[in-house]
């Protein structure tokens, strides 16, 4: 009951304060101005649960973003979400595999909205790669482990994990241009001041 009242109370939050995000949605014909609330983490693993919450809050008001984790049932969760027009915000992402399995569940998604007519010019799904939770792990395990690093290499680490994931998938063939260009798009519209709002 009380965690009902709570997740009620945030939806009316969220709809109340998207609406100051308005005018920057308006005006920027959806690519900016969303505000993001995430689904409840603890369904990670329901594919459902997660699409039925991405729903619930993608109608609170047209300028929603929809937070959801990148695990394999959120991987789906995204396809089907971005079918129902809802765009979403990737989180818990920490690899380059994980942004490209975003990538192609989003262009799936889309993909079954063209094949159906559906208009995608509103859409503006976005991968948030969290980086800096690498360097916030390796500096915990240092000091916990008494291994002695240069304090600048902690706070490099998480860019330069990052790159060398970026060269090792480039390498591959399963990072195809089609879906190497998607990622790239998803990766700059999260880079971009007012896009992940």
């Amino acid at each position: 009951m009380l965690l009902r009242k709570i997740s009620h109370g945030i939806y009316e939050i969220g709809a109340l304060r998207s609406k100051k995000l308005l005018p920057v949605f308006e005006a920027n014909k959806g690519k900016k101005g969303r505000l993001s609330l995430q689904v409840n983490a603890k369904y990670y693993r329901n594919k459902d649960k997660m699409v039925e919450q991405a729903v619930k809050i993608n109608s609170l008001a047209p300028n929603m973003q929809v937070k959801i984790p990148a695990s394999a049932a959120g991987v789906e969760a995204m396809e089907e979400a971005t079918y129902r027009g809802i765009s979403i915000n990737a989180t818990v992402s920490f690899t380059v595999a994980q942004a490209v399995a975003v990538a192609k569940a989003v262009e799936r998604g889309l993909k079954r909205r063209e094949a159906e007519g559906l208009d995608n010019s509103q859409m503006a799904p976005i991968c948030t790669i969290m980086i800096g939770r690498t360097d916030d792990w390796l500096k915990k395990n240092t000091t916990k482990t008494g291994q002695v690093v240069l304090p600048e290499v902690l706070e490099w680490s998480g860019v330069v994990v990052q790159l060398v994931q970026d060269c090792l998938a480039q390498q591959t063939e399963m990072f195809t241009t089609g879906v190497r260009s998607l990622a790239v798009t998803l990766l700059r519209q999260s880079t971009t001041p007012g896009t992940n709002v």
